[in-house]
């Protein structure tokens, strides 16, 4: 009976060895899993923190950009004092005069006046010719016949632009001064003709847009 109590006794102290071994590796697993949830949520954190700093970076570059842009756009609106283009189509008519009225302008203000045309790779010619007119207020008009190169001895586009349309900036008038005062008008013929004739170009491919531009002219 003895021996029966105490092997009784040993196999409740291994049952109680064992459960406390059981509760105390189930303890583990849970600050196991506490930890690794702990981690978790610092990996998160550090993620969201990456993610808000890349964030504000981006917002930066962005807000720097648009500044540059601002600045230059303001730079640019402060010399381009007044101008308008008009579209021809798909060919500019030899009897098409494109016409556009200037506001009045400060007298005492000298100003460059450039031509802007709009060609493609459908322009035919290397140069190309324009009857310019600016009527004064007075009614007094001076006519211009000029000529201005569009490409360069290669073929290669003068204007600027990438793709297939090129923008044409062509000196008119330099340091000129609107001196009287009331609404200019100019207008914009072209004058093109192909070698050995005598009739111009009736129908003129290849420039899409005429137009003009006014810049005021910065004291120093």
């Amino acid at each position: 009976m003895i021996h029966l109590k105490n092997q009784t006794k040993n196999v409740a102290l291994v049952l109680k060895e064992s459960v406390e071994d059981d509760v105390e590796v189930e303890i583990q697993m849970q600050d196991k899993q506490v930890q690794n949830e702990n981690q978790i949520h610092e990996i998160k954190d550090e993620t969201e923190e990456r993610e808000i700093i890349q964030t504000l970076i981006k917002m930066n570059r962005i807000l720097i950009i648009c500044c540059i842009l601002f600045m230059v756009l303001s730079c640019s609106d402060n010399k381009i004092q007044y101008g308008a283009i008009q579209t021809v189509g798909d060919a500019w008519e030899k009897d098409e005069i494109v016409q556009f009225d200037i506001p009045g302008m400060d007298t005492a203000q000298a100003y460059n006046v450039y031509l802007n045309l709009r060609n493609n790779h459908h322009y035919p010619y290397n140069n190309i010719y324009l009857i310019v007119g600016l009527e004064y207020p007075n009614g007094k008009q001076d006519v211009d016949t000029l000529q201005y190169r569009m490409a360069y001895p290669n073929g290669e586009w003068m204007g600027d632009g990438i793709g297939s349309t090129k923008e044409n900036l062509l000196w008119y008038k330099e340091n000129f001064q609107f001196l009287e005062e009331g609404s200019y008008k100019i207008s914009i013929q072209q004058a093109v003709r192909k070698n050995g004739q005598l009739e111009g170009d009736a129908e003129l491919k290849g420039i899409t847009d005429v137009g003009f531009s006014i810049e005021r002219i910065q004291n120093e």
